[in-house]
C-alpha cells in the first residue's frame, strides 16, 4: 500500500510531513514482507524466541539443524523476532506500570492488616510484616546451629590420653 505523498491542502511538502509519509512507506513495505514469511518459519521463530536451541526446534519440527540455522538467519525471521522481541518488552513495561500503580492500594491493605484493631489471623499479620520489612531492606538474623555435647568422665580420659600420643602438652583436667 503507497501513500500519496502530495498533500491535496498544499502544494509544498513540508520536510516533518514527507519524513513521516516515507516512514510509513517503509512500515507497510516491512509488514507486506512480513506476509510473506511462511507459517512453518514464524513457528521455527517462535520455538527459537521461548528459548528452545536449533537442535531441539529441529526434532520438535523434524528438520535437519542446519535447514533450522538457514531460517533463523533469514532476514525476514530476524525482522519477526525483532517484533516478538519489542513485543514482549511492551508488556513487561505495561505490568511494570500495573505493578506500581497497584502499589499505594498493596500499601493500605498491609496497614489494615497490620492494624492492631483488625481481625486478621496472627500468622497472616506475622507474614505482612515479613514482608514489609523484607522490602525495606530489613534481614533478619540468621539461624545458627550450635552443636551441643556432652562428655562423659570416660570422654574426657581417651581424649586425654590421645593428646598424649601426638607430642601435645594438655593440661590436667580436674
Amino acid at each position: 500500500m503507497q501513500f500519496n505523498q502530495t498533500p491535496c491542502y498544499n502544494k509544498r511538502k513540508s520536510p516533518r510531513a514527507e519524513e513521516f509519509l516515507n516512514l510509513i512507506n517503509k512500515e507497510s513495505h516491512h509488514m507486506s514482507s512480513l506476509k510473506q514469511l511462511k507459517t512453518r518459519h514464524r513457528e521455527i521463530a517462535r520455538l527459537s524466541f521461548q528459548g528452545f536451541s536449533p537442535q531441539e526446534i529441529a526434532e520438535r519440527t523434524d528438520m535437519k539443524v542446519t535447514s533450522i540455522y538457514a531460517i533463523l538467519k533469514n532476514s525476514l525471521c530476524q525482522a519477526y523476532l525483532d517484533g516478538l522481541n519489542d513485543k514482549a518488552d511492551k508488556q513487561v513495561i505495561n505490568v511494570r506500570q500495573e505493578l506500581f500503580d497497584m502499589s499505594p492500594m498493596a500499601t493500605e491493605a498491609m496497614k489494615g492488616i497490620l492494624d492492631p484493631e483488625s481481625a486478621a489471623p496472627y500468622s497472616v499479620i506475622a507474614n505482612v510484616a515479613k514482608d514489609v520489612l523484607d522490602r525495606t531492606g530489613y534481614k533478619p538474623p540468621e539461624k545458627h546451629l550450635h552443636a551441643v555435647g556432652h562428655f562423659t568422665a570416660d570422654d574426657i580420659h581417651q581424649l586425654y590420653e590421645r593428646a598424649n600420643t601426638i607430642d601435645v602438652t594438655p593440661t590436667q583436667p580436674e
